[in-house]
């Protein structure tokens, strides 16, 4: 009798640590052969009143501006060499100054609203206007 109860315990031992190591084996391989958890964040939003919009209008303006008034270019050479804040405004940064003053409210209006920029850029995607590297790659 007291034999069979060894064996008993034993066998139940047994069973007990195998049914453990079958559990832990479908666990291990359950985890090998998960899929990877990948971050899936979502595009950015556009918000509504996009100043960006705005920003980029503004530059073409003034960039037409500046082509289309060559003394802008001479103004601004003349200007470089005048420090901040060491001459009080002269006639000539008076008349630069009004040049621009209607882009500068303007942009004025939109600086506290949100502004982003509305293409989905992925790491390969280059800026529109980033020039070519040396490498020959954008």
């Amino acid at each position: 009798m007291k034999h069979v109860r060894i064996l008993r315990a034993c066998l139940i031992g047994c069973g007990v640590v195998l049914v453990a190591a079958l559990v832990g084996l479908v666990l291990l391989v359950r985890w090998w052969t998960a899929p990877i958890d990948i971050l899936r964040v979502p595009p950015p939003t556009s918000p509504t009143p996009n100043a960006y919009e705005v920003y980029k209008k503004l530059a073409v303006q003034m960039k037409e501006k500046h082509e289309q008034n060559p003394q802008l270019e001479a103004m601004e050479q003349q200007l470089s060499y005048v420090s901040r804040g060491s001459a009080p405004l002269t006639p000539e940064l008076r008349r630069y100054l009004q040049i621009w003053e209607p882009f500068r409210r303007e942009y004025r209006k939109h600086l506290n609203e949100p502004s982003r920029f509305p293409e989905l850029l992925q790491p390969s995607t280059p800026f529109p206007s980033s020039p070519q590297c040396a490498c020959g790659r954008v």
